[in-house]
């Protein structure tokens, strides 16, 4: 009972804690692109393996896929899920208008102010 229970612990604990370096990968900006191309940029976005890439439909697929996933994923997490659901709707039927956000805030049921 005692070594599951240690276990089960020992699952849950970040054992990297300050050991571990995290190191992040921005985009590239045009002064860092020889023979810079604008239209290339736009469509296959500045990250090095997507910019130079021939066809980065596939690369940006699963970037924004994975992207999408953790936003989410970090949003359920801190909010409650009905809320965002309506939040969503409510935002796909105001698109093109402008913003109101104590409207949207009244049919999402949650309060307009941060």
């Amino acid at each position: 009972m005692r070594l599951q229970r240690a276990q089960t612990q020992a699952q849950r604990a970040n054992l990297l804690g300050g050991r571990a370096l995290r190191y992040e990968l921005f985009p590239l900006v045009y002064p860092e692109i020889p023979d810079f191309d604008l239209p290339r940029a736009l469509n296959n976005g500045l990250l090095p393996r997507h910019y130079q890439a021939q066809s980065p439909r596939g690369l940006m697929e699963s970037y924004v896929g994975d992207y999408l996933k953790e936003e989410i994923a970090a949003e359920a997490l801190t909010r409650k899920i009905p809320a965002f659901s309506r939040f969503l709707e409510s935002a796909a039927f105001s698109n093109g208008e402008i913003v109101n956000y104590q409207n949207i805030a009244s049919e999402c049921g949650v309060s307009g102010r941060p």
